[in-house]
């Protein structure tokens, strides 16, 4: 995937080049390698979505959502121009997935694309992930550290991270509606303040590529 090569030739180099440099020279650097690594990983989500609206799972779902009535003269050019009325067809599906799953918080589009493939194992309340290095395990105990281990609290709390940095005017604050969320879905009472460092990064990666290579492994067997 993607994701996978973009880690491999743009993040983890550049973690590497910074990692000699003092934490008050990296601080800001290293918080836009961390907001990189959120941001490909989202649009990643989003790009396997489109790119899979005839998969049967998605298909039902978006097909249900399809409310939008058309008129006698609309189906007919459809059927008319019947060389393209896969393509057609398609983007409708699309439209229906940027409107319905895409605008949806984070964790919920990536709960949607795991449901989709039959992942619904990793998308339980229980620990999944290992707080000090974001390696996701289904035999992991519940800790002390106060980072949301469910799969999807855990990607929640990373893209909170970034909104924190990106909307956060500087302050290394989180926004008080990711804080309500985190609480409302996934039970984590989060801090007011964040931190970012060059093992915020790491564990990113490592929870990142660890969901690709789920999703690549069900994919190959479905």
């Amino acid at each position: 995937m993607q994701f996978t090569e973009y880690v491999s030739k743009q993040i983890e180099p550049a973690i590497e080049d910074i990692s000699s440099l003092s934490e008050n020279s990296r601080k800001h650097i290293q918080k836009l390698i961390f907001t990189n690594v959120v941001n490909q990983f989202d649009i990643m989500i989003d790009n396997m979505i489109l790119n899979n609206v005839r998969y049967y799972s998605i298909y039902n779902y978006l097909s249900s959502k399809m409310t939008k009535t058309i008129t006698e003269q609309e189906l007919i050019n459809m059927l008319i121009d019947y060389e393209n009325i896969t393509n057609a067809i398609i983007e409708r599906l699309k439209t229906a997935a940027k409107e319905a799953v895409l605008r949806q918080r984070h964790s919920l589009k990536l709960k949607f694309l795991l449901e989709s493939l039959n992942l619904k194992d990793y998308i339980t309340k229980r620990p999944m992930v290992q707080a000090g290095t974001g390696k996701v395990d289904k035999d992991v105990k519940q800790t002390k550290v106060k980072v949301p281990q469910s799969l999807l609290g855990y990607a929640d709390w990373l893209y909170s991270r970034r909104n924190g940095i990106v909307h956060g005017s500087s302050s290394n604050v989180y926004l008080e509606n990711d804080r309500q969320q985190l609480k409302k879905l996934y039970d984590f009472e989060c801090p007011k303040r964040l931190q970012i460092t060059i093992g915020s990064t790491k564990n990113a990666v490592t929870f990142y590529t660890n969901i690709v290579e789920i999703i690549q492994h069900q994919i190959h067997t479905i």
